[in-house]
């Protein structure tokens, strides 16, 4: 048998064998593309990006009943915590993030937690100016039910502590500081993976 008729056929009929199937494979790779640019909101929502691993502050909360008012109200106390011997201001945090994420520019040293329960809303919240002494400094912005929390200075191994009364709830018995899920916030685990907005 000769090569001839083999190559002879496989030219004759190179539209069906070749072409179409190259055809196919690109239109597929181009609609996978464009698909995934356009769900990228639904891909992050299912996939969360990585959080920097090396990012130096941390955060976590926890929720109390305080009362020392009437009715009693929910308090949160936010805490922002350098896990360095190094002390960082907001310039340095900002120059952090731009070198190890490049790719997103979107980045930002800021906190910025949204309300998330139906019936109840954040009264106050304030920086603790006491127990932040010589520790930093860092300030909080309420932006109807968005609270934005801005570290301008956090001294090495420093532990900053942004109070918060969340008011108009119902009866708050069973909150106490170990309960997860009384902290009333969106993203509270993104922010415990690293303590920066993405």
């Amino acid at each position: 048998m000769s090569k001839r008729p083999v190559l002879a056929r496989l030219l004759d009929n190179w539209e069906q064998q070749i072409l179409r199937p190259v055809l196919v494979t690109i239109l597929t790779t181009c609609v996978l593309f464009v698909g995934s640019l356009a769900f990228k909101p639904i891909r992050s929502f299912l996939f969360p990006p990585e959080a920097i691993p090396d990012y130096p502050l941390y955060c976590t909360a926890e929720a109390y009943v305080r009362t020392d008012q009437s009715p009693p109200t929910l308090g949160v106390d936010f805490f922002i915590i350098n896990r360095t011997g190094k002390e960082y201001s907001r310039q340095e945090l900002e120059d952090f993030l731009r070198e190890h994420r490049r790719d997103e520019p979107t980045h930002s040293p800021d906190i910025c937690l949204k309300y998330s329960r139906a019936i109840g809303k954040v009264g106050r919240a304030y920086p603790d100016e006491e127990f932040n002494a010589d520790k930093g400094d860092v300030k909080v912005i309420l932006e109807g039910t968005t609270l934005r929390i801005v570290p301008d200075y956090v001294a090495p191994r420093a532990v900053l502590k942004i109070s918060m009364v969340v008011a108009d709830l119902p009866v708050l018995e069973s909150v106490t500081r170990g309960t997860r899920g009384a902290v009333p916030f969106d993203d509270l685990d993104t922010y415990q993976r690293g303590c920066y907005s993405r």
